[in-house]
Protein backbone atom coordinates (compact mmCIF):
# COMPACT_ATOMS: atom_id res chain seq x y z
CA UNK A 1 0.00 0.00 0.00
CA UNK A 2 1.28 3.46 -1.24
CA UNK A 3 2.08 5.45 2.20
CA UNK A 4 1.00 8.99 1.42
CA UNK A 5 2.15 12.43 3.00
CA UNK A 6 0.06 14.14 5.48
CA UNK A 7 0.92 16.85 7.76
CA UNK A 8 2.37 15.55 10.83
CA UNK A 9 -1.08 17.60 12.92
CA UNK A 10 -3.17 14.67 11.94
CA UNK A 11 -0.83 12.02 12.98
CA UNK A 12 -2.15 11.76 16.74
CA UNK A 13 -5.79 12.20 15.51
CA UNK A 14 -4.95 8.87 13.03
CA UNK A 15 -3.27 6.74 15.89
CA UNK A 16 -5.90 7.53 18.20
CA UNK A 17 -8.74 6.28 15.39
CA UNK A 18 -7.23 3.26 14.86
CA UNK A 19 -6.73 2.20 18.18
CA UNK A 20 -10.04 3.06 19.39
CA UNK A 21 -11.96 1.87 16.31
CA UNK A 22 -13.68 -1.53 16.67
CA UNK A 23 -12.19 -3.57 13.98
CA UNK A 24 -13.39 -6.93 15.30
CA UNK A 25 -16.79 -5.52 15.54
CA UNK A 26 -16.35 -4.71 11.47
CA UNK A 27 -15.03 -8.16 10.60
CA UNK A 28 -17.94 -9.67 12.67
CA UNK A 29 -20.45 -7.72 11.36
CA UNK A 30 -18.97 -8.59 7.14
CA UNK A 31 -18.78 -11.74 8.46
CA UNK A 32 -22.33 -12.49 9.49
CA UNK A 33 -23.88 -10.32 6.37
CA UNK A 34 -21.75 -12.47 3.94
CA UNK A 35 -19.71 -9.29 2.87
CA UNK A 36 -16.74 -9.97 1.11
CA UNK A 37 -14.46 -7.13 -0.97
CA UNK A 38 -13.41 -8.38 -4.67
CA UNK A 39 -14.97 -12.06 -4.27
CA UNK A 40 -11.74 -12.98 -1.49
CA UNK A 41 -13.89 -13.66 1.09
CA UNK A 42 -14.30 -11.49 4.30
CA UNK A 43 -11.13 -9.49 5.51
CA UNK A 44 -9.05 -10.59 8.23
CA UNK A 45 -8.80 -7.36 10.47
CA UNK A 46 -5.20 -6.64 9.73
CA UNK A 47 -6.73 -5.40 6.19
CA UNK A 48 -9.35 -3.82 7.73
CA UNK A 49 -7.04 -1.88 9.71
CA UNK A 50 -4.82 -1.35 6.65
CA UNK A 51 -7.68 0.14 4.73
CA UNK A 52 -8.82 2.25 7.01
CA UNK A 53 -5.42 3.94 7.25
CA UNK A 54 -4.77 4.54 3.98
CA UNK A 55 -8.27 6.21 3.51
CA UNK A 56 -7.74 8.24 6.99
CA UNK A 57 -4.21 9.25 5.37
CA UNK A 58 -5.62 9.75 1.78
CA UNK A 59 -8.01 12.90 2.90
CA UNK A 60 -5.11 14.41 4.73
CA UNK A 61 -2.79 13.90 2.02
CA UNK A 62 -0.65 17.47 1.58
CA UNK A 63 -0.55 17.32 -2.57
CA UNK A 64 -4.55 16.98 -2.70
CA UNK A 65 -6.61 17.20 0.24
CA UNK A 66 -9.96 15.84 0.08
CA UNK A 67 -13.06 15.85 2.46
CA UNK A 68 -13.54 11.90 2.39
CA UNK A 69 -12.85 9.07 1.31
CA UNK A 70 -14.70 5.68 0.95
CA UNK A 71 -14.25 2.03 0.24
CA UNK A 72 -15.14 -1.43 1.45
CA UNK A 73 -18.16 0.14 3.46
CA UNK A 74 -15.15 2.02 5.17
CA UNK A 75 -15.78 6.29 4.87
CA UNK A 76 -12.45 8.25 6.47
CA UNK A 77 -14.06 11.92 6.37
CA UNK A 78 -13.87 15.32 8.47
CA UNK A 79 -16.28 15.45 11.28
CA UNK A 80 -15.09 19.23 11.62
CA UNK A 81 -13.91 20.49 8.19
CA UNK A 82 -10.50 22.35 8.40
CA UNK A 83 -10.37 25.86 7.81
CA UNK A 84 -7.31 28.09 7.14
CA UNK A 85 -6.58 28.91 10.78
CA UNK A 86 -7.57 25.52 12.22
CA UNK A 87 -7.03 21.83 11.14
CA UNK A 88 -9.74 19.75 10.95
CA UNK A 89 -10.92 16.85 12.98
CA UNK A 90 -11.36 13.38 11.42
CA UNK A 91 -13.67 10.42 11.49
CA UNK A 92 -14.01 6.98 10.69
CA UNK A 93 -16.67 4.81 10.14
CA UNK A 94 -18.20 1.60 8.99
CA UNK A 95 -21.34 1.64 6.65
CA UNK A 96 -23.56 -1.10 6.07
CA UNK A 97 -26.65 1.47 4.50
CA UNK A 98 -27.46 5.25 3.94
CA UNK A 99 -29.96 7.18 2.71
CA UNK A 100 -30.00 11.06 1.60
CA UNK A 101 -33.15 13.02 1.16
CA UNK A 102 -34.17 13.09 -2.33
CA UNK A 103 -32.62 9.95 -3.96
CA UNK A 104 -34.71 8.06 -5.92
CA UNK A 105 -36.36 4.90 -5.21
CA UNK A 106 -35.44 1.92 -7.90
Amino acid sequence: MKWLTQPPMYKEQIWAILNRFDFHRVAEAMEQMGWQWQDKGVPKVKQLEETAEYLLRLIVQVEEPTMEAATGGFRAYYAVPPTWYRRGTLALSFEVASYAYGEEEG
